[in-house]
């Protein structure tokens, strides 16, 4: 395990590119100490695959079956890696089409394949399973991509009967941040609108008061495991990109004192989506907390590694340092590889 060969997946062609260069730093620095050999391959905007050799040349390389799994680069050379960690975030990165690539290539890689991938970053989808599932969702309204603003208001309006505003939107098939607007009036959709909707499909929701926002986060290891919640609680507005990463709005608590019945149901919920939707390795799973309730809002299949993300940080207080994680990462990609 300790000379495990590791391709580590960053940057991507979406919108989340900036967040994944930053956990997947976190990660590397992690693998290393687990004494693996890492090779980074920056995802560029146009599509590039770029090995970051340890002299800082940057090569182009592609995934390909060349007997093994192996990375091509364009000067012919291979890189034969074990397995592959995609640090990626949002669309082409989360969705399933980086999964569904490297494992036509025969890698292994951790976190969900192109099915649960492509599931998972669809927010509507995975509410309607949900629901299903008898687990509580906020009411929501689905706006496909090049609707005018125009069409929009009165889809939220029939939406909503007993009144729409003031609104959450949000990209339907993006990460937990970028794109998210808050509509507090009617005078402010169109606007509002047009900034979510340049990212596709657009997801309107009610906009919750200073929500608490609780995160699970799931590890597979010896068995299926959960820990968590860990909550967070948002000063004022809402938990945005902004919010998230550039300030200091957000309370957030990876031991939080929580009411015991709705902490163990959040992790039933947790439990009961990801094994139904069948994701593997890690992910994690966020709901709100209104009142005596907890509603589901979404999965994130590959969480932030970043120090101050939730997931790595819930995992530490269930007794999980972040290189441990790491490890775990590579047994479980090697695991399934032999």
């Amino acid at each position: 395990m300790n000379n495990e060969r590791i391709a580590v997946l960053f940057g991507g062609q979406g919108a989340e590119r900036d967040v994944s260069v930053v956990s997947a730093r976190a990660v590397i620095r992690a693998a290393l100490k687990c004494k693996f050999q890492v090779f980074p391959v920056c995802i560029e905007k146009n599509g590039d695959f770029l090995w970051e050799r340890p002299t800082g040349e940057r090569i182009r390389v592609f995934p390909v079956k060349y007997g093994e799994p192996c990375f091509l680069a364009e000067n012919g050379e291979k890189i034969f890696v074990d397995t592959v960690f995609p640090i990626l975030h949002g669309d082409f990165g989360e969705d399933g089409t980086v999964q569904g690539l490297l494992s036509s290539a025969g890698f292994s890689v951790l976190g969900v394949d192109t099915h649960a991938g492509a599931i998972t970053s669809d927010k509507c989808a995975t509410k309607l399973i949900a629901k299903s599932l008898g687990i509580p969702v906020l009411d929501g309204c689905l706006i496909p991509a090049g609707t005018s603003a125009a069409f929009a208001f009165d889809a939220v309006k029939t939406a909503f009967p007993q009144g729409a505003f003031p609104l959450f939107l949000k990209p339907n098939r993006l990460g937990s941040s970028v794109g998210a607007v808050a509509v507090p009036e009617e005078s402010e959709f169109a606007k509002r609108y047009e900034t979510c909707a340049k990212y596709g499909d657009v997801l309107a929701e009610p906009m919750l008061t200073c929500p608490e926002e609780w995160e699970v986060a799931y590890l597979s290891r010896f068995g299926r495991e959960y820990f968590g919640p860990g909550r967070i609680t948002v000063r004022k507005g809402f938990y945005d990109f902004k919010t998230k990463y550039e300030s200091a709005e957000a309370r957030v608590e990876d031991t939080p004192d929580l009411p015991t019945e709705l902490s163990a149901r959040s992790l039933a919920y947790a439990k009961r989506l990801v094994e139904t939707v069948g994701i593997r390795d890690l992910c994690r799973v966020d709901f709100f907390r209104v009142g005596d309730d907890i509603f589901f809002n979404e999965i994130n299949p590959i969480p932030g590694m970043t120090e101050i993300s939730m997931s790595p940080r819930v995992l530490r207080a269930g007794g999980l340092s972040f290189s441990d994680l790491v490890r775990q990462f590579g047994k479980r990609c090697h695991d399934r590889r032999v």
